[in-house]
């Protein structure tokens, strides 16, 4: 385990300005930015079109006009109509480019299935076209050739992370790079000269409103934060920790902020490893060993292969109304004494869980996941806690399927598979299951699950499959 050591300002002195950034013991408020009028970010246009070869038909010729579903040649033909005879009767016929728009763009003589053009020809977006440019709100080019909303961050151009929420990429123009053991230095956080810290990654980013930031594995004494507004995914190559050692390791200020692979570590008594009242989604990414290792005051948050682990206190507090997600995580080990737990929300946010392991925490009620007044819809998952008796405790309509469950309440749907003793999941330290464990083939994959668990092992990516419960399946 990496040793820690961090500090970070708390929500309020965040202020509703940029990006806001502390290092241990310097931390300015940033300065205000106003909002962007384009909210995905790309603002792609389609360059226009210019002439490509063409031939002059002779005179009195007629041209046959292609429609606009035809993806062949343009063909032109001619007839003398003057003179009569062998010799003076011909035609020609010349096969010249469909389109002549720069490659991978749209080009507006191409049929709608075939709408970019590349060396000339009219092409799906597999043939090399450049779905953002087509449609920004739908950059990656997906099944059967349709262009839809980019899912992952891989899937951007250039570096650029993705708008998980909107589904369109961040820009292009506006990724930066963080890289303290190497050639870094002062700068605009390129990759030939990164930039030694978060924060100066953040005064490179300026007053824009969104932007990457793409971390080498490290590890940063920096806190994080985010102001309203603004979005910003902070992905990092290989397990990369951020410690705090003050009140929260990272804010959000009614902005976004996605986290990808990166560990949030806070070791002050009373420290929030994240606090939001804004937007978050952690992908491969920990939150752990803080007071309240994840606090949501309001907004949307999406765990995707995510782990939040080693509270004695809560491991995830939500206080709003907006959904939370997870999906091949883990909640595990928060709470002492029976006095907080994994999964608590004190407000109406729904919480959908499917693919997930809670497992082992401690809480006066609900010890795995106490709804308050809210809803719970659960999934393929495992749901037990030091009391067995109340794993589950939701005041709002809860229902649990095809998991295994510690609670009997949910005993009555035969799909689940009653837990009356923790050895029976043959769990390891890292709350994953073997080979023997009473959630194989519990589950039931439907189409649009995750097509992988949390360690990116395939799962049967067939419709009615039975499948191993919880964030991981049995080696």
């Amino acid at each position: 385990m990496l040793s820690p050591v961090v500090a970070l300002h708390h929500a309020s002195s965040i202020g509703p300005g940029l990006l806001a950034l502390a290092l241990v013991g310097c931390f300015d408020d940033p300065p205000s930015v106003m909002e962007s009028d384009d909210a995905s970010g790309t603002g792609t246009s389609m360059g226009g079109t210019t002439a490509g070869p063409t031939t002059t038909p002779p005179a009195s010729t007629t041209q046959v006009a292609t429609t606009d579903d035809e993806t062949g040649p343009t063909t032109t033909t001619g007839s003398g109509d003057t003179t009569t005879g062998p010799e003076d009767t011909g035609s020609t016929s010349e096969t010249g480019p469909e389109c002549d728009a720069d490659d991978g763009l749209p080009d507006e003589r191409c049929a709608p299935g075939t709408p970019f053009c590349v060396e000339g020809s009219c092409v799906p977006c597999s043939g090399g076209g450049d779905c953002g440019a087509l449609d920004p709100n739908n950059p990656v080019c997906g099944a059967d050739d349709i262009c839809r909303p980019c899912e992952a961050h891989a899937e951007c151009p250039d570096d650029a992370g993705c708008h998980l929420f909107e589904g369109t990429c961040l820009p292009a123009d506006s990724v930066y790079y963080v890289d303290p053991d190497g050639m870094c230095g002062p700068g605009n956080a390129t990759p030939m000269m990164p930039a030694c810290s978060l924060m100066q990654a953040f005064d490179a980013i300026g007053p824009r409103t969104e932007a990457t930031i793409r971390m080498t594995e490290n590890v940063y004494l920096e806190g994080v934060g985010i102001g309203a507004g603004r979005v910003v995914a902070m992905i990092a190559e290989g397990q990369t920790t951020i410690f705090a050692n003050d009140d929260q390791a990272a804010v959000i200020n009614q902005g976004t902020l996605y986290l990808d692979t990166i560990d949030v570590q806070n070791f002050a008594v009373f420290g929030t490893g994240i606090e939001s009242d804004g937007d978050l989604w952690l992908d491969e990414s920990m939150v752990r060993n803080n007071e309240t290792n994840l606090l949501s005051v309001s907004g949307r948050v999406v765990l995707r292969r995510s782990r939040v682990l080693d509270s004695p206190g809560i491991g995830m507090l939500l206080q709003g109304d907006q959904p939370v997600r997870l999906l091949n995580s883990i909640v595990a080990n928060n709470g002492e004494g029976g006095s907080a737990g994994g999964i608590v929300t004190t407000g109406p946010a729904p919480l959908d869980i499917l693919y997930s392991t809670i497992v082992e925490n401690s809480g006066n009620s609900g010890g795995a996941i106490d709804c308050g007044p809210g809803s719970a819809t659960v999934r393929n998952s495992i749901i037990a806690s030091w009391v067995f008796a109340d794993a589950i405790d939701c005041g709002g309509a809860t229902s649990v399927t095809y998991s295994v469950v510690s609670d009997a309440q949910f005993d009555g749907d035969p799909t689940n598979v009653p837990l009356g003793d923790l050895a029976a999941l043959n769990i390891n330290v890292n709350y994953e299951i073997a080979a023997g464990s009473v959630a194989t083939d519990v589950a039931q994959w439907q189409a649009g699950d995750p097509p992988t668990d949390i360690g990116g092992a395939p799962r049967p990516a067939m419709d009615g499959t039975p499948d191993d419960a919880g964030a991981d399946r049995a080696d």
